[in-house]
């Protein structure tokens, strides 16, 4: 056995530590983007299933017990789409990834390094880096348009204290759930105007399904790279080892 050829296959051996490595870290990040894509999935069919609701509401012919009935509903699914809570998988254990604020824009941010063994920051700039960003919704972040609401009487609805609103689903819930000082029939005159509400809502959660996508799509091409380098390495092995007898632990 020649010194040389030992050492190119412990090289070779090593190589494909990190290619495991490196596709360990892909199979992660891509559990990670298929949970929030499913997540996204069931807040789209929530708000499509609000946007029935709040459309019977508009309708001239639904009975007022109906509507009361109708503003529950409404109220429910948007503890629905709070309720649903975006998971992330990481080294092989499920995990909540709490949601960002403004005091804390990256609070939600997981960081995936694809670093060789034993490289540090001073010299690890080529490294394959992804960052997982779960999605930006909630009932309280959606729609991102400024959208405001006119009350029967064609005033601006206002908040509490008078200052102004810009109307997320959080706000519609609460209207829906007011039925002391929101009477059905003002409920009914604001309907088409939470559908735009909705509407927009619907649009951003689509916006982040698709950037969800793009980055599974980025993922499966990486891993596709990754373990075609693999192969090619595990083959130069297979041939080195045997030239040597060289073991693979």
């Amino acid at each position: 056995m020649s010194t040389l050829d030992s050492a190119m296959v412990n090289i070779l051996r090593n190589r494909l530590y990190v290619y495991d490595g490196i596709i360990d870290n892909l199979n992660d990040a891509l559990g990670m983007v298929d949970l929030s894509i499913d997540s996204l999935e069931v807040l789209n069919n929530v708000l499509l299933e609000l946007n029935n609701n709040v459309a019977n509401i508009s309708n001239p012919h639904t009975t007022d017990t109906s509507i009361t009935n109708l503003r529950d509903n409404c109220t429910n699914l948007v503890n629905e789409f709070s309720g649903v809570v975006f998971h992330s998988r990481y080294n092989e254990n499920k995990v909540i990834i709490t949601q960002a604020t403004e005091e804390e824009p990256d609070k939600d941010n997981v960081d995936f390094n694809y670093a060789l063994p034993g490289v540090n920051d001073e010299v690890g700039s080529s490294r394959d880096n992804f960052t997982f960003k779960p999605p930006q919704v909630g009932a309280v972040r959606l729609p991102t348009r400024a959208i405001k609401v006119t009350a029967e009487d064609g005033t601006e609805v206002k908040d509490a204290d008078g200052s102004e609103i810009n109307f997320k689903l959080d706000n519609l819930s609460q209207d829906m759930a007011n039925a002391e000082d929101i009477s059905n029939a003002e409920i009914r005159h604001r309907a088409e105007q939470y559908i735009v509400v909705i509407t927009e809502s619907i649009r951003d959660v689509n916006i982040e399904l698709q950037d969800q996508k793009a980055n599974k799509r980025r993922l499966q091409f990486r891993e596709t790279n990754i373990n075609n380098l693999k192969n090619s390495c595990l083959g130069n092995f297979k041939n080195r080892k045997d030239s040597v007898n060289t073991n693979y632990d």
